[in-house]
């Protein structure tokens, strides 16, 4: 007994020293990455007359004032998503060559386990392809995407049922659809995976999407599409199943004239 207290001591305290070292880092990198949301916050907000000079006298498509000086910085920018009185207010970036480059990296390109929303590589936001689909973390925190996880209560989703998608020449607004648990299945599995619909060549297979989506919904939020609407899927990991995730589905409103 003696040799064995002897052991466990020594292990119980480097097992506390090792939790108490994994739980201050995730407090730094916590603090880090509001920080971080905050700069990009800012500098979105700031917008020069010089900017916006610079885009009408440019004969290429504008870019939004408001995404002019983070779009020069980095070129992955390209769009922006909120979700009013929500954490979720963040850049969406797209790596043309890695899929996966922004789910550990900063809008520096540098290490950080949070990463950034990013958008599908199999979609394009320019012209932008029928699905626009985004990734982003659940975390244990309230950043990233963990707001998402909150739409499980349809209460939620009555006080939050809109969602602001940017992309960096043009403003929307987005009503919810359906949302949904699901999985990443196997290649092999003949089930409906709803991270495989980006571009509807024809009304039968964006009618098809739509009512699965509809059919696998938590609850039924009595918005409906109508084929040629533009669709946003926002996607996050859940853990109810192994590579659960969970699914917001939304469309983007039409403006009338004059709004």
């Amino acid at each position: 007994m003696k040799k064995l207290k002897s052991i466990i001591r020594p292990l119980s305290f480097i097992c506390l020293c090792v939790s108490v070292i994994f739980f201050l880092q995730y407090f730094i990198d916590g603090i880090q990455d509001r920080r971080e949301q905050e700069e990009l916050i800012r500098q979105k907000q700031t917008i020069t007359e010089a900017a916006i000079t610079d885009i009408q006298q440019s004969g290429e498509k504008e870019i939004l004032p408001q995404y002019k000086s983070l779009y020069e910085e980095n070129q992955d920018l390209i769009g922006w998503v909120k979700i009013d009185g929500t954490p979720l207010d963040y850049p969406v970036m797209q790596h043309k060559e890695d899929k996966e480059y922004y789910l550990h990296k900063n809008f520096y390109g540098e290490y950080e386990y949070s990463g950034l929303p990013f958008l599908d590589i199999k979609c394009t936001s320019d012209p932008p392809s029928t699905n626009l689909i985004i990734y982003g973390h659940n975390m244990k925190s309230d950043a990233m995407f963990s707001s998402l996880t909150k739409y499980l209560n349809e209460e939620y989703y009555q006080m939050h049922p809109v969602i602001g998608f940017d992309t960096i020449h043009e403003e929307g607004t987005y009503e919810i659809i359906a949302v949904i648990l699901s999985q990443v299945y196997k290649k092999t599995d003949e089930v409906f995976k709803f991270y495989q619909f980006v571009q509807a060549e024809n009304e039968a297979e964006f009618y098809d999407y739509i009512q699965n989506m509809k059919k696998h919904s938590l609850y039924d939020t009595g918005v409906d599409a109508s084929y040629g609407d533009q669709l946003l899927t926002l996607v996050t990991c859940y853990y109810h199943t192994e590579n659960g995730r969970l699914a917001v589905l939304a469309k983007k409103i039409h403006e009338t004239p004059g709004e």
